[in-house]
């Protein structure tokens, strides 16, 4: 994204932005705690398998899910729920917020509609496609998270390393035994 940085406070705050009340904030995570986050599925291939070592490590984990991905594969999407995993989105068709313009509210309901279909459930968890840290943040950025706030969602960036991670940790049981996968574009 271009333009001039997102309000100070968020742009040097924690890796999740709340922007549904009067003034915006952010929250750090507690010091030693790595939060597990996978985006772009439900996948066919991928999914499963991470929620099985999941499972077998004993580690809960969020997935922002692609709406138009749920609605293909539905089941998956109630994997993870029965797993108790935490499910967000991450848009119907992976669109950039910052330049979603009149599709942003319909990228966000089309996407709690086919989770509703598919589990059962909503989601107040939303991570952007082609989010950063948030040191990143844009203005752009963040009038479309306010957008989005006004949903009731609050977004989340990717901490900065060491800052008590929103992500993966580089070296864990967990993460050996994660097969490796594609990268997908964010």
């Amino acid at each position: 994204s271009t333009g001039h940085a997102g309000p100070s406070a968020l742009v040097h705050g924690g890796p999740v932005l709340n922007g549904t009340g009067a003034r915006a904030y952010s929250y750090h995570l507690a010091p030693h705690t790595v939060a597990l986050s996978f985006d772009d599925g439900p996948d066919p291939t991928w999914t499963p398998k991470v929620l099985a070592i999941l499972a077998r490590e004993h580690v809960p984990a969020t997935f922002f899910v692609v709406g138009a991905h749920v609605a293909s594969y539905p089941s998956i999407v109630r994997q993870e729920v029965r797993a108790g995993d935490a499910v967000g989105t991450h848009t119907y068709t992976h669109a950039n917020l910052a330049s979603a313009g009149w599709r942003l509210p319909l990228e966000l309901t089309l996407t709690q509609n086919a989770l509703a279909g598919a589990a059962g459930i909503r989601t107040d968890l939303l991570r952007p496609p082609y989010c950063s840290t948030p040191d990143a943040l844009t203005a752009q950025d963040w009038q479309a998270y306010r957008r989005a706030a006004r949903s009731g969602f609050a977004a989340t960036e990717t901490a900065r390393a060491g800052a008590g991670s929103m992500g993966m940790a580089r070296r864990s049981p967990l993460t050996a035994a994660l097969p490796m996968a594609p990268s997908g574009g964010g």
